[in-house]
């Protein structure tokens, strides 16, 4: 459903997305992410760095509600930190294992109700920066610096200041996208029973 986290003592809905690079010109080894003999190509990991250093700004579009939030927080399979690594499920980006065919990037941070849209432009748009600027991953053990939002309004906050953001959706997209989203909050915020009355209300009953 497009409610994300609809039963508190259950998984929530998500919507992981794994993203793999070929050429198109015709080369007999197309595939951009792995050498023929299996081992990992360094595109794999500049890919992975620049969805890792815009991750922060994108949560609000990975999870674009209240009750995303819900299903992020509550639930020990879910990062709270900017991870990458390989063949992990506790990752924000992991690596799958696989054949170097099928060599991919798997985020599992967006929901079952995050545009689909959205969501691929602006994973596209990071792993391409990290792919022209030949960033490297952050390491793990240094990623207390890219501490994912833990709520709506701060994941609102670092989309609106991300200028990277604005290139990918442009400023206009994110101007609207943001003013909307902190209005539902708002609106959310002064119910009873928020929950009730929101969540359920727009995220099942009328979606």
């Amino acid at each position: 459903s497009f409610a994300p986290k609809p039963i508190d003592e259950d998984p929530g809905c998500g919507m992981h997305w794994h993203m793999s690079l070929q050429c198109t010109d015709g080369r007999a080894w197309p595939h951009v992410f792995a050498e023929q003999s299996g081992q990992d190509t360094p595109q794999l990991a500049h890919f992975m760095a620049g969805m890792q250093r815009q991750t922060q700004a994108a949560m609000a579009i990975f999870a674009p509600y209240d009750m995303s939030f819900d299903r992020i927080n509550n639930n020990d399979a879910n990062p709270t930190h900017a991870s990458i690594g390989q063949e992990d499920r506790g990752l924000a980006l992991r690596v799958p294992a696989s054949s170097a065919a099928a060599r991919r990037v798997e985020n599992r941070l967006p929901g079952g109700d995050a545009n689909p849209y959205l969501t691929l432009a602006v994973m596209l748009g990071a792993g391409l920066d990290g792919l022209e600027q030949g960033l490297q991953p952050i390491p793990n053990s240094a990623v207390a610096q890219l501490r994912l939002p833990a709520s709506l309004p701060h994941a609102l906050d670092a989309l609106a200041a991300s200028a990277d953001m604005r290139r990918h959706l442009g400023t206009h997209l994110v101007d609207a996208y943001v003013g909307i989203k902190r209005h539902e909050h708002a609106e959310r915020a002064a119910l009873p029973n928020p929950r009730m009355d929101w969540d359920f209300v727009h995220l099942l009953h009328l979606a």
